[in-house]
């Protein structure tokens, strides 16, 4: 049986048309690379077309652990190489999603042959929530580093401080915009792209409030903590908040405080085994989680927030409620 492999890899799940070219281009400037970007692709590497696309995964890692190899990259859902990687070592970036929807239109006009109108594309299921169902394997929360496009030079320099790596900001594969010509001439709006890609648009949000929070975290010099909450919505455990978060700096386990509509309620140390997202490998061999209920039964009247205790981060995007 395959030893358990030590998680130096990084892995780059590169997003059509946000920015993701001129991020690979600067990687493999510095680091051995990797490519997936499809079995018929020339950008594919040999190794990985002799491992992973004969349908052995495991020969993949044993490979890339005697090699040189340091990152892997390419257009790839990150269910795909989860079990790779340490979570904290993941990155990749998104876009305001009409911009997205619209580039990744002429991309694929362009260089992928496609004839139809952009009613047509829009409408396609493999180009709606391209972002989110990409990034789909684990909570946004618990995913090392989702850079945003429009804010490129600031994701890149939260990117190069958290893993100590030096990227050079370079520019590469950028497209004219024809934004406004575009939808004036198919007589569609950008209302309309959102409410297609609704997933890509809280994703694409909740992405921005992450950014925000942790370039104030940087500036400050305060640790990032991962995190990911939900609340139970039925069942016996209805009203239980479940969750897990660990440290980018540190193995210890985090301290979280509750509040139930603005009050502290408790205070709670995330070392329970958590069992979510079986694939993932996360750190202190997943003794990363905690649960908490309310002893008083007013909890669908209440919302609640849970906070890191030292550094007083949120780790909830929105409030928890009982809906």
């Amino acid at each position: 049986m395959s030893k358990q492999p030590e998680w130096h890899l990084g892995l780059f799940v590169h997003l059509p048309k946000t920015a993701g070219t001129s991020f690979r281009y600067a990687l493999e400037q510095q680091k051995k690379t990797l490519s997936d970007y499809g079995q018929l692709s020339p950008q594919t590497d040999s190794l990985l077309l002799d491992t992973v696309y004969e349908g052995d995964f495991c020969q993949a890692i044993e490979q890339i652990e005697k090699s040189d190899v340091e990152w892997l990259a390419g257009h790839f859902s990150l269910r795909k190489y989860l079990n790779f990687v340490d979570v904290r070592r993941v990155v990749s970036f998104v876009r305001e999603p009409t911009e997205q929807v619209i580039s990744h239109y002429y991309h694929s006009q362009k260089l992928n042959g496609f004839a139809g109108s952009f009613e047509e594309f829009i409408r396609t299921p493999k180009s709606i929530n391209v972002q989110s169902r990409h990034l789909g394997g684990v909570p946004i929360g618990l995913i090392g580093y989702i850079g945003i496009t429009e804010l490129y030079g600031e994701s890149l320099q939260l990117i190069n401080r958290g893993l100590q790596l030096q990227l050079r900001n370079v520019t590469k594969n950028v497209s004219e915009a024809r934004t406004d010509d575009l939808l004036l001439s198919d007589g569609i709006d950008r209302e309309a792209i959102k409410k297609i890609n609704q997933h890509d648009v809280a994703f694409y949000t909740e992405a921005r409030w992450l950014h925000q929070q942790r370039l104030a975290f940087a500036k400050s010099d305060k640790p990032w903590t991962y995190g990911a909450t939900r609340i139970i919505q039925a069942g016996r455990e209805k009203g239980t908040i479940v969750g897990c978060c660990f440290s980018s700096t540190s193995e210890q386990a985090v301290s979280v405080d509750i509040y139930k509509d603005g009050k502290h309620e408790a205070t709670l140390i995330a070392n329970e085994f958590y069992q979510e997202y079986p694939k993932a490998n996360f750190p202190r061999h997943r003794y990363i989680g905690f649960r908490f209920k309310s002893p008083t039964a007013d909890f669908a009247e209440s919302q609640y927030d849970v906070y890191v205790s030292d550094t007083k981060q949120k780790l909830n995007f929105e409030p928890l409620v009982v809906k």
